[in-house]
């Protein structure tokens, strides 16, 4: 008996301890409200502008806009929505196109691919006029004259042709250029129905 006591002590002891150090810890939320992120998306640049200054992740999409001589649409004030793939989507593009490099892609192909990346108009996932409603895809035109439909999930992640045979999900998105609004993917996208 007397060896059984002094583990309950132990015990009772360290119970304590653990009780007092977790309660300490808390702190008291000052407020319930939402507290809105102090991330500004407003670039204060062109699409273009930000391609180029981001040459770690977009140095093949403006290998690409170059080649296909598209610089304008992407300085210029036209209210596109960009979609911007990474270096890293047109990567998986080239390889599975059987492309070494930009430069091989036939130029009208490339102007093709790109224009679809160019939806008519600003769309920012966040608004609340827009997108009332999670996944309800909206067609919106592209440049090339196809379409590309634009829903959000419920927590307000942008996707691309949500309902189609392949959809992509935006990894950043929301971001205000001066020229449109930007939404970086991982994929080169394409409208498969």
């Amino acid at each position: 008996m007397k060896k059984i006591q002094p583990n309950i002590h132990i015990r009772l002891a360290m119970m304590t301890i653990l009780l007092i150090t977790v309660f300490t810890r808390c702190e008291i939320q000052d407020n319930f409200e939402y507290q809105p992120s102090p991330t500004n998306p407003n670039l204060n640049m062109t699409a273009w502008e930000f391609i180029q200054e981001r040459s770690d992740i977009m140095s093949t999409m403006a290998e690409a806009i170059t080649r296909a001589a598209m610089q304008d649409y992407y300085s210029q004030e036209k209210g596109y929505t960009y979609i911007l793939p990474r270096n890293n989507a047109w990567k998986k593009y080239l390889t599975a196109n059987k492309y070494a490099s930009v430069q091989e892609i036939p130029v009208e192909q490339l102007q093709s691919v790109l224009k679809y990346h160019l939806v008519k108009g600003k769309v920012n996932f966040s608004n609340p006029d827009e997108f009332k409603n999670p996944n309800e895809p909206i067609a919106y035109q592209t440049e090339n004259g196809s379409v590309m439909y634009l829903s959000r999930s419920s927590n307000y992640q942008g996707l691309i042709n949500q309902g189609t045979k392949k959809q992509w999900t935006i990894i950043t998105s929301n971001l205000e250029a001066t020229n449109g609004t930007l939404h970086v993917v991982d994929d080169v996208v394409f409208l498969s129905q």
